[in-house]
């Protein structure tokens, strides 16, 4: 095979990196192979002696027209033979994955014999490699979670970001980016938190001020504050909640007022007797929207003709939601953020409506 094959020179380009297969021979579970076709390569051989360790290149050759897979050897870039069949196949993959990644590969070699050229190396059991392989990439695995960890407190503690605003940063469920968090929280020393805790505190106090500050002097709603100072709104509501300073939400206010004066004109045109394509018409809107407005006028009137809507009102703004974001109150409940937004829609203007307890369930 080998005294008839000459590569063509773009065959095997080296990679610019080297990577030397550990010796295994302190391992039990290793194989030396004999060097086959070293007769036919005399040229490998010159400037060797006889019981000289060297380390042997594993070259695959994919033109060689004997056996598409022959994985010749070389020693300082000169072929010395090659591994037999069984053993260039299993070691296929892992060679060219290593020149993939820009290393060639190397594995020890003992020159036994140069006047009757004979060879052996050293590779350890594919096993043991894939072992290896396995506990590097659970250790990167493990580098890749500290950081996202330190990332998670650092956007909570220092961003002020919810979780679902940490879990699309970080490009993760908002259920790991809390677990990320409280990981990296578990991980701390008692005086590392002390001193998280005080910064904390700290924080919270400058965003208190902020936040009251310019309730007081603009007036604006609670989006509009939080715009302006950079924080979430769950955490601007939270600061004007615990302050007893009621949101300024003009504007949703404005909106949720047009919508339940939608839903009683298209109530009053249906028991006219209108259709609702008549008075989708009427409206420039489409039936869907009719049906919609129709739905929620019913529900309006008469909350207890839809008990899966009404307890989702009312859960939609329990103590144990408050400074969460929309996406993570949402998850809490296992319903969507959309179904979530509209249920406390409803519940304002339910709490209009009937007042405090009945929204609350203390009055039905």
């Amino acid at each position: 095979m080998g005294e008839t094959y000459d590569p063509l020179p773009d065959e095997y380009v080296r990679p610019p990196g080297r990577y030397l297969i550990p010796d295994p021979r302190n391992d039990e579970r290793f194989d030396n192979h004999f060097v086959r076709g070293s007769q036919f390569n005399p040229k490998g051989f010159v400037g060797l002696e006889a019981g000289q360790e060297v380390e042997v290149e594993m070259v695959r050759e994919p033109g060689n027209p004997h056996h598409a897979e022959a994985m010749a050897l070389l020693v300082g870039g000169v072929r010395i033979g090659y591994v037999g069949a069984g053993i260039a196949e299993e070691w296929q993959c892992y060679v060219i994955k290593k020149n993939e990644a820009g290393q060639g590969v190397f594995a020890h070699g003992l020159i036994e014999n140069v006047e009757q050229p004979r060879v052996t190396i050293f590779l350890p059991w594919m096993s043991t490699l894939r072992r290896e392989r396995a506990a590097r990439q659970w250790e990167e695995t493990q580098r890749l979670r500290a950081k996202q960890r330190a990332e998670a407190y650092r956007l909570r503690t220092e961003g002020k970001l919810t979780f679902g605003l940490i879990a699309a940063e970080l490009d993760c469920s908002t259920g790991l980016a809390s677990k990320l968090y409280r990981e990296y929280m578990e991980g701390m020393t008692e005086a590392e938190k002390a001193a998280a805790e005080a910064e904390r505190v700290a924080a919270e106090e400058d965003l208190r001020m902020m936040v009251l500050e310019e309730h007081e002097r603009t007036g604006q709603s609670v989006g509009a504050i939080a715009a302006k100072i950079g924080h979430p709104v769950s955490k601007v509501r939270e600061v004007l909640r615990a302050a007893g300073a009621p949101p300024q939400n003009t504007y949703n206010d404005a909106v949720r007022n047009d919508r339940v004066a939608r839903c009683r004109l298209v109530g009053r045109m249906q028991a006219a007797g209108r259709t609702r394509k008549e008075i989708a018409s009427a409206l420039g809107v489409t039936w869907e929207v009719v049906k919609i407005l129709l739905k929620d006028g019913k529900f309006y009137d008469a909350p207890p003709s839809d008990p899966v809507r009404l307890e989702l009102v009312r859960k939609a703004r329990l103590p144990e939601l408050d400074g969460l974001g929309l996406a993570e109150a949402a998850e809490e409940l296992g319903v969507s953020a959309v179904k979530l937004k509209a249920a406390r829609r409803d519940r304002a203007v339910l709490q209009d409506r009937y007042g405090e307890g009945f929204v609350a369930g203390e009055e039905d």
